[in-house]
């Protein structure tokens, strides 16, 4: 691939745009083991500003210096990869990259809407994000009550997590794939789970890599629930506050923190089969707030984003 321009540093060859909960962390650790492909860390977030303001996060990247210098570290000869789940809904992303690396390579990974928004809440629960551990009282806060459709098109409504807007990707994907056109490679979270194997060599032509021949992966993200979400919360913003205080530490054990918030939610977690299903019923209710743009998505993919049959299904993690 061409570089990008004469500044100091470099961006990214190729990006994994997302969607959340569809492999993203699979797919990083996946690559990151090819010799030939470098991820400097994940999600950088500073692509998808416009989506969520990472300011409040210690690993905030300010600007386009700093965020070029992540990948000055990539082997001569590999390619630098970005995972960001949040890029593929930013429109400042698309601005930024036809700037800047008008070239590099895509991938994003779709998986029906309402199992998407279903484990994104399961995910924000586990992060302190949300404190709403019934998810049908989560999605009927952002939903008019009636109609069924979103009352926000922007990721948060009244300072909560808007979960429709995070299975709305078909108009994102209008704008990537006009942006990008076959540098943009589709794929299926289903595609993931049949076969790692054949989904990770798929990505390799689509970058140009040679294979290396690896054929043992697995899946990444354990399934767990929270126990008490207010407590979680709680937890994880004592830690960021306490943030300063135990750097010094951490940088005296070499790097290694003491882990007192894995322990703690360690003992906060279930089993996520212990999680209630959505019903039937509640679930065509929730497709009323993406069928018009589940239908866009379907129609740049050219096959079904929906789970088949999904309408006479219970909703399981």
């Amino acid at each position: 691939m061409a570089s990008d321009d004469a500044s100091p540093g470099r961006f990214p060859d190729f990006l994994i745009l997302g969607a959340p909960k569809c492999g993203t962390t699979t797919l990083y650790e996946v690559l990151n083991g090819h010799p030939s492909l470098h991820f400097p860390r994940k999600e950088p977030g500073f692509l998808s500003q416009d989506v969520e303001n990472t300011e409040r996060y210690r690993e905030h990247v300010p600007d386009l210096a700093a965020y070029r210098q992540l990948f000055t570290a990539t082997p001569a000869g590999a390619l630098a990869g970005e995972a960001t789940p949040r890029t593929l809904y930013s429109a400042e992303a698309i601005s930024i990259l036809a700037a800047h690396r008008p070239d590099a390579k895509l991938i994003a990974v779709l998986r029906d809407p309402v199992d998407l928004v279903f484990s994104y809440h399961a995910q924000k629960l586990r992060e302190g994000q949300e404190t709403e551990a019934d998810f049908e009282r989560a999605w009927r806060r952002c939903v008019d009550g009636e109609t069924g459709r979103a009352l926000s098109d922007a990721p948060w409504w009244k300072g909560r997590i808007n979960y429709p807007y995070w299975g709305r990707f078909g108009a994102p994907l209008t704008r990537w794939r006009a942006a990008a056109g076959g540098r943009l490679l589709l794929m299926h979270l289903d595609e993931l789970n049949s076969s790692l194997v054949a989904a990770y060599r798929r990505i390799l032509d689509h970058l140009g890599v040679a294979d290396d021949g690896r054929e043992v992966f697995a899946m990444a993200n354990e399934r767990v629930d929270i126990r008490h979400p207010t407590l979680n919360r709680l937890a994880v913003t004592l830690q960021n506050q306490l943030h300063p205080v135990l750097a010094p530490i951490r940088q005296a054990r070499g790097g290694q923190s003491l882990g007192l918030l894995r322990r703690f939610q360690r003992l906060n977690t279930k089993p996520l089969s212990s999680r209630p299903a959505v019903s039937r019923d509640f679930r065509q209710f929730m497709m009323q707030a993406f069928e018009d743009d589940l239908l866009l998505a379907e129609e740049i993919y050219g096959h079904p984003v929906r789970r088949l049959g999904a309408e006479g299904d219970a909703l399981e993690p």
